[in-house]
């Protein structure tokens, strides 16, 4: 393989034909650049601006060994025209130009010279450029361990397992190569030893080097090759192929198979034989050496064929001779349990199975109810049948009968027959429904009861309950089983709910004296009631309705406490509560303000105004504290009231700067209603 080389060494000048002094000038000096035998190089040189002729041709010179002196050895693979008025052929003068040139493969080793000529005027390059051509080692390299056929004259050919060996080949004296064997084109890690070894079909070639330079060989294609095994095999009538390479017969009958033909071809037959243990052992056939085998006794047969060039065995004949296959049935077990033998609950399984399980072919029967035809169970094919409930897409829940055609594909034998009956689970009954919901605190009587005698219940409990009767307060899923004498055992589950509707009557409203209120609760959940109440007289829009109005019967300052109670869809109840304050209208009387409470609050610290001191209006009496911002929701209370709001709310954040209206109810009756502003920040 060749390679491109770039070279920008000789940059020159060519003078024009009829220039003062006919000299030819190098505008750069020269380089020394390092070459292979082989090599293509691209010389790049420049020419003065001048008078070239049309006819003016570019060539490169290589000088001889040493680089004494140039002799006509022009190198370049086609001169390049290159003058004045002779596009496009070439470039014209005062310009750059591009020569290809190629180093002779026979060129010794050494140092040379490589100059550029120009025909048109005849003149060449004033200076010179070194170069060092390096040997470039061969690649050729020779094969052992196999042959070339013929007939295939493109590839060498060995035995498929074998191996060949491809040796490189041998530097000269005071030389060193180095190797890297290729396969299909790729390198092959750790293989750069003068000798390689292959054992597959690829295409193998060599890279060669030696110092700088080096060769890579062609690719030769190396095939794995084995003569043609191929058999065919001719059944007489009665024989089964049960596969392309499977064949049975009864005893008697018998096959012919043919080994391939060829030139040269000989053939032995081989058969193996099974030992007790189902282990091959493979026979020659002393005398059996002829293109074709007559085979009647089971086995498996095959053929070794040799080509004249490579030995190679043929895929197995398998012949398989039947006797007819007589055998019974008797109760199984599934793996890993007890025989549960022929008597099964209702819905529950069991296995049937043959004694002997060599033979190929079965086909289960049945017989539902006992005593019809019998009939092939679709898809029941093994040596073993499970008995369910449901066969052919028929539900068998009672008595049957199963028996099994035995066959080897050439002969058959009907076994005799079992009869499997099945026992219904026991019926499970409740006095109630499955699912029950109580109240909480309340209890339920369970009965369970069954269509069967002689039935034992067991509630499954913690511990385990053995009666029919149970008494259940706490919600959970209660799972019960019934058991009949045949051990035939039925489960189902009563499942227990609490019901706690939690009733919501709303939050604490305040209203003027003769004003109404509107009442919103919750709580009933779907398809429940509610049930509207008050401690005192009021009257109700509609007292069953989950939203009403009511108006508190009152002519003066009051506390009247609402009642809601809730009735779920189940029955049970949820009661809450809520108060309504009711005032008098705002104060227009300034005589009515009580100029001792104070009406401001600065809770930082420095002991003035940091809490709401009511001690002067309230005295010793009992009375309840509520602060309602200016949308009238109430954002702090306290029963009894002890003189120590500081400006938070129930949870005892700071509430945010701002007027807030104030209620102080002494025995149920507002005894003063004003406002306090807060002033959080600025104190």
């Amino acid at each position: 393989m060749k390679k491109s080389l770039k070279i920008n060494f000789l940059s020159f000048v060519l003078a024009a034909a009829y220039s003062a002094s006919g000299q030819v000038f190098v505008a750069s000096p020269a380089l020394n650049t390092q070459l292979c035998q082989c090599d293509t190089v691209q010389v790049t040189f420049f020419v003065n601006p001048g008078v070239l002729q049309s006819n003016n041709l570019i060539r490169v010179e290589l000088s001889n060994p040493g680089g004494s002196t140039f002799s006509g050895n022009f190198i370049q693979i086609a001169p390049l025209p290159f003058g004045n008025n002779v596009p496009p052929n070439g470039p014209v003068h005062g310009t750059v130009g591009n020569i290809l040139a190629v180093v002779p493969c026979n060129t010794p080793q050494g140092a040379y010279r490589v100059r550029v000529t120009s025909s048109s005027p005849a003149a060449v390059s004033d200076s010179s450029a070194i170069i060092i051509i390096g040997k470039r080692p061969p690649s050729k390299f020779t094969i052992t361990g196999g042959y070339v056929n013929p007939q295939f004259p493109n590839e060498y050919r060995f035995c498929q397992g074998d191996t060949i060996t491809f040796e490189g080949p041998t530097p000269g004296s005071g030389e060193t190569y180095a190797y890297q064997w290729r396969v299909n084109g790729a390198p092959v890690p750790g293989a750069n030893q003068k000798t390689f070894k292959f054992w597959q079909t690829a295409a193998i070639s060599l890279r060669v080097s030696l110092g700088s330079c080096d060769s890579i060989s062609k690719d030769t294609l190396v095939v794995a090759y084995k003569p043609n095994t191929s058999t065919t095999v001719q059944p007489q009538p009665g024989v089964i192929a049960i596969s392309p390479d499977s064949f049975r017969f009864c005893d008697g009958n018998y096959i012919t198979i043919t080994a391939p033909s060829g030139p040269g071809y000989k053939y032995q037959w081989i058969v193996d034989t099974l030992d007790i243990f189902n282990n091959p052992h493979p026979k020659t056939l002393v005398n059996d050496t002829l293109i074709f085998k007559e085979v009647y006794v089971a086995g498996r047969y095959r053929v070794r064929v040799f080509d004249g060039f490579c030995f190679d065995t043929s895929g197995y004949i398998n012949v398989i001779t039947d006797f007819p296959p007589v055998d019974s049935i008797v109760p199984a077990a599934f793996p890993g349990s007890s025989v549960k033998g022929l008597t099964i609950c209702s819905g529950d399984s069991t296995v049937l199975s043959v004694k002997d399980t060599n033979a190929l072919n079965y086909q289960w029967q049945i017989s539902f109810p006992p005593g019809s035809p019998f009939v092939n169970i679709a898809g029941a094919t093994n040596p073993w049948f499970v008995v369910t409930p449901v066969i052919n897409g028929t539900t068998v829940n009672d008595t049957a009968r199963y028996r099994v055609i035995i066959s080897n594909q050439t002969c058959s034998y009907t076994s005799n027959f079992l009869q499997v009956n099945v026992v219904k689970y026991p019926q499970i009954n409740f006095n109630t429904s499955k699912n029950i919901q109580i109240c909480a605190g309340d209890s339920v009587i369970v009965v369970v009861s069954s269509n069967q005698p002689a039935v034992n219940f067991t509630w499954l409990t913690s511990p385990p309950l053995n009666s029919n009767v149970i008494i259940l307060k706490n919600p959970g899923v209660y799972p019960v089983r019934a058991t009949n004498q045949n051990g035939c055992a039925s489960f189902d589950t009563i499942r227990v709910t609490l019901s706690n509707p939690i009733a919501n009557a709303g939050p604490d409203q305040t209203i003027q004296i003769g004003q109404s209120v509107t009442l919103i609760g919750s709580g009933a959940g779907p398809g429940g009631l509610y049930y509207w109440f008050a401690n005192k007289p009021v009257s109700f829009s509609n007292p069953l309705s989950q939203v009403t109005t009511s108006i508190p019967q009152t002519n003066k300052p009051d506390t009247i406490t609402y009642y809601l109670l809730v009735t779920d869809a189940g029955g049970c109840q949820g009661l809450d509560s809520m108060r309504v304050f009711v005032v008098k209208p705002p104060i227009t009387d300034s005589t009515e303000i009580f100029r001792n409470v104070p009406n401001l609050l600065t809770p930082n610290g420095d002991g003035v105004n940091d809490v709401l001191d009511l001690s002067e209006l309230i005295g010793n009496q009992t009375c309840e504290l509520v602060v309602m911002n200016r949308y009238g929701k109430i954002v702090y209370n306290s029963l009894p009231y002890t003189n120590n709001w500081a400006g938070t709310d129930n949870a005892g954040a700071p509430l945010p700067d701002g007027a807030y209206y104030i209620l102080v109810v002494c025995d149920d009756e507002v005894i003063y209603r004003g406002s306090v502003t807060i002033i959080q920040s600025q104190f």
